[in-house]
């Protein structure tokens, strides 16, 4: 019985976390995807600079 029931706050904890996850998942994958395209800018600025 006890079993039961952990197994099915267990499920429900997972639910939760998956959409709480996918919030997360955006915010992580904005982030990264910013980082991403200022690391190219600043790269294509020191290249710049070094062709001129």
């Amino acid at each position: 019985m006890i079993v039961k029931w952990n197994i099915d706050m267990q499920i429900r904890i997972q639910k939760k976390n998956i959409v709480g996850g996918w919030d997360n998942i955006w915010k992580f994958l904005k982030d990264l995807i910013k980082n991403e395209i200022a690391k190219q800018f600043k790269n294509l600025g020191k290249n710049i600079r070094n062709i001129y």
